[in-house]
């Protein structure tokens, strides 16, 4: 996929039907997801920014097999989009019924918006402008991040275990 391609598709919210949709997403205790609470990333310096610009690959991530696909793409002026694509998804009819299009779009993941860094706790925020799924729209949702050379690992929660890592690698920029 061309990273034209991607930012465009990136943008674009699709809607998350049914059950089954990896990285579930709770709103109540314990979540990492909370309603937006101002415009933190205009606070994170642009020499941080620096560090996470650029289109990443999805490498690994347990829930979406051996093969995962999904782009992530943080620029500097302090916007970022992600996108990802559960395995084993078939191919549409010419003309789908409702069901084969709810069946084609479960577990897709694509929401766009603005990030910041607080490098100290080693935590990116996503401040959530538009999903496919809309109870995250105006949300921020806290992720905890390691750097490994070209791989960005990133958790969805602040526990460690191998269901929550996304492994993304940096893409080369040409």
């Amino acid at each position: 996929m061309e990273r034209r391609d991607f930012l465009l598709a990136a943008t674009l919210a699709f809607p998350l039907v049914g059950p089954g949709a990896a990285l579930s997403f709770e709103q109540g205790p314990g979540s990492n997801a909370r309603p937006r609470q101002g415009h933190h990333y205009l606070d994170t310096p642009l020499s941080v920014r620096r560090k996470f610009a650029g289109l990443y690959t999805l490498v690994k991530y347990r829930p979406h097999g051996d093969v995962p696909r999904g782009r992530i793409y943080y620029d500097v002026a302090g916007r970022m989009s992600a996108m990802l694509d559960p395995p084993g998804r078939t191919l549409l009819s010419s003309s789908p019924t409702v069901e084969e299009y709810r069946e084609f779009l479960r577990g897709m993941i694509a929401y766009y918006g603005r990030y910041s860094v607080d490098e100290k706790t080693s935590r990116v925020i996503h401040h959530v402008e538009a999903a496919s799924n809309p109870i995250w729209t105006g949300t921020d949702l806290v992720r905890w991040y390691e750097r490994r050379g070209d791989d960005l690992l990133i958790r969805t929660t602040e526990a460690v275990n191998e269901a929550n890592v996304l492994t993304w690698r940096r893409m080369p920029d040409q």
